[in-house]
């Protein structure tokens, strides 16, 4: 699993696409935290949203980009349909890892930077492990949804960004759909639960372990069965 996820990382830094989304992520905190004073809660909610779009961004990039020929030959060598396709997730993981500190450390460095009066509330330890949390599992979802929804897959380069695009729209805008029109509700289950775990502390103003336990959760089952359905989606095309 080392070699294989050393074998991803000298592919990603080889590849100049990958800069593009994670240029804009850095430059959208960069500006997004330009000004203050600006609420943690909905501040980290907000970016939570834009590392979901990221994060599905970057993994489609990293599907459409795999040369077939280098792929069946690291295959064989690895000769283990799990450790290969599994060691994807886990290396794009890590990448949203990184951003998901990123995007929890800048705020903070932006308030020591305006000697603390950066926030309109107060933010403790635990607001901070609740916000990488947050990012960290909005990044998984992302990562995946970017992984089922490649050529290789879909048949189309224009149908994968396609549906692509329609699912992280209605990922996010999924809660306000519901509320709108409550019988969305009977589809809208299948979409990626990101604006659940986003939206569930924004009208409250503050995080809550309490009011995020069944989100998290939620998101956690979700990862573990789009994770299962794209292994096995995976093992049956192969290449």
């Amino acid at each position: 699993m080392i070699a294989l996820l050393k074998y991803n990382y000298k592919f990603y830094i080889k590849c100049n696409k990958f800069m593009i989304p994670l240029l804009f992520f850095c430059l959208f905190q960069l500006i997004f935290y330009s000004e203050g004073p600006v609420h943690f809660t909905s501040s980290i909610m907000i970016c939570s949203n834009v590392l979901f779009c990221i994060m599905t961004w970057i993994a489609f990039i990293y599907c459409e980009t795999q040369d077939v020929r280098t792929e069946q030959i690291v295959f064989l060598k690895v000769n283990n349909n799990n450790s290969y396709w599994l060691s994807k997730i886990i290396f794009l993981w890590i990448v949203g890892i990184v951003l998901s500190f990123i995007g929890v450390i800048w705020p903070i460095i932006a308030n020591l930077v305006k000697a603390g009066a950066f926030f309109e509330n107060n933010i403790g330890l635990i607001d901070l492990l609740l916000a990488f949390l947050i990012q960290v599992l909005v990044a998984f979802m992302g990562l995946l949804l970017g992984f089922i929804f490649q050529t290789k897959i879909t048949g189309t380069r224009n149908v994968a960004v396609t549906l692509l695009f329609l699912c992280t729209l209605l990922s996010i805008v999924k809660c306000a759909l519901v509320n709108e029109c409550p019988i969305a509700k009977t589809i809208m289950w299948i979409f990626p639960p990101v604006s659940e775990v986003i939206n569930s502390c924004m009208t409250l103003g503050k995080f809550s372990i309490s009011i995020l336990t069944i989100p998290i959760v939620h998101s956690v089952f979700y990862i573990l069965i789009l994770s299962f359905i794209y292994l096995k989606l995976m093992k049956k095309l192969l290449f």
